[in-house]
């Protein structure tokens, strides 16, 4: 009997021992454990197949639904190969970071855990399993942190499905998530005598580290002057130039723009977005102090803030010295990163009034974002209706002759 039309002709795979229409297919489709690539006739006999990446499927007129779900039979993968495969699938379809890359794995993990203590499997989760972990999450961590694993374990299973090796996502479920202000945080910036004294203790730690290697020059005076001069320039660029503290520490020299006016920063930020931040005069002379100090500093690496031993310095150094800072200052609340990032958000548009503007030295796509980062007091507005004097009427306006009934 012949062949229907369109139907590809089988045969018999050695390998994987599956019925595959190939004839009518140059390449497959599959999932090889370094990542999604397509494979030629001859290397599928010899490549197990794992998955097919569901963007790249070939048409149905190619390869019938029946025979795809012969093609898409998977074997058993463990939690930790299933997560690298989402993480290797995440790095090569979005815009995602490292640190995205790190704390998908570090969510991840903390689900995994979980299925150990309840001894599930990912194909064996349902609704209940879900709500148990939710309710486990929300006795753990801040509902900022509950909702964010939720939604990193609800895209986990979304790729799973999507290479059918699981049935369903028992997250994609109304869970009841708890709710969170995301301007919670916005009360958390120094006041500007806060910030001045910062800045004082910054630059008496400089000159006291100055006098001591005049005094006594060695490898670990040396080394205390290094560390108060980068501190006191990486406080800065976060404090007066909203820098994160990623971008202090990826900070190259190709990035520094001297300017007859001082220094301009352009460097590729967060989501791989070039941006420009001018740096003030009371943030130029920092990092100008610092520059001169790291070329006595034997390093073949292109960033700026580096160690003694010519290596890039570690983020938690960064935020180490911010707390530390806090501590000395007094401050209402610890001091981090952000904390000086998000001082510079307000100060800049408590000076300018321009939300567009901050949005645009801060790197932000959205200006709801700028919003959220942004805290106006009450004694702001306060001043900004006084200063209006809404209840005065315009000299550039004559009085109306018609009056209001």
């Amino acid at each position: 009997m012949n062949e229907p039309l369109g139907r590809p002709k089988k045969r018999r795979d050695a390998t994987t021992d599956h019925a595959i229409g190939l004839d009518t297919l140059d390449t497959i489709p599959v999932l090889a454990p370094n990542g999604f690539r397509y494979s030629t006739r001859a290397e599928a006999t010899n490549l197990p197949l794992v998955a097919v990446n569901s963007t790249h499927r070939p048409p149905d007129t190619a390869l019938r639904s029946a025979e795809r779900d012969r093609v898409l039979r998977t074997e058993e993968t463990s939690f930790e190969e299933a997560v690298e495969l989402f993480i290797g699938r995440t790095r090569h379809t979005r815009t995602g970071s490292r640190h995205t890359e790190r704390a998908y794995r570090i969510d991840l993990q903390h689900y995994g855990r979980f299925l150990d203590a309840e001894g599930l499997r990912l194909g064996t989760v349902g609704r209940r399993a879900a709500e148990r972990y939710l309710a486990r999450l929300s006795t753990e961590a801040a509902p900022r942190t509950v909702r964010r694993r939720v939604s990193c374990v609800r895209s986990f299973y979304r790729f799973l499905r999507t290479v059918e090796a699981v049935a369903h996502n028992p997250f994609d479920a109304a869970l009841d998530l708890p709710a969170f202000d995301r301007k919670s945080e916005t009360h958390k910036v120094l006041t500007d005598d806060e910030l001045a004294h910062a800045l004082r203790l910054l630059a008496t730690d400089v000159t006291r580290a100055r006098q001591r290697l005049g005094d006594r020059p060695s490898g670990r005076a040396f080394s205390r002057l290094l560390a108060a001069t980068r501190r006191r320039a990486a406080v800065t660029l976060m404090a007066l130039g909203g820098l994160r503290r990623a971008e202090v520490v990826g900070l190259t020299k190709d990035a520094l723009v001297e300017r007859p006016d001082g220094f301009s920063l352009r460097f590729a930020g967060k989501g791989g977005k070039t941006r420009t931040v001018p740096l003030s005069t009371a943030a130029h002379p920092s990092l100008v102090e610092w520059l001169a100090v790291r070329v006595r500093v034997p390093t073949v690496v292109p960033h700026v803030f580096v160690t003694t031993a010519g290596r890039p310095v570690d983020p938690q150094q960064i935020k180490r010295d911010c707390r530390r800072l806090g501590d000395r200052i007094g401050a209402r609340f610890r001091l981090t990163p952000h904390v000086l990032r998000r001082t510079f958000a307000t100060r800049a548009l408590r000076a300018s009034g321009d939300i567009r503007s901050v949005q645009v030295l801060l790197g932000h796509a959205s200006i709801q974002t700028t919003e959220v980062y942004t805290h106006v007091d009450e004694d702001g507005l306060r001043a900004l209706v006084e200063s209006t004097r809404l209840d005065a009427p315009r000299a550039d306006r004559p009085p109306s002759s018609r009056q209001v009934s």
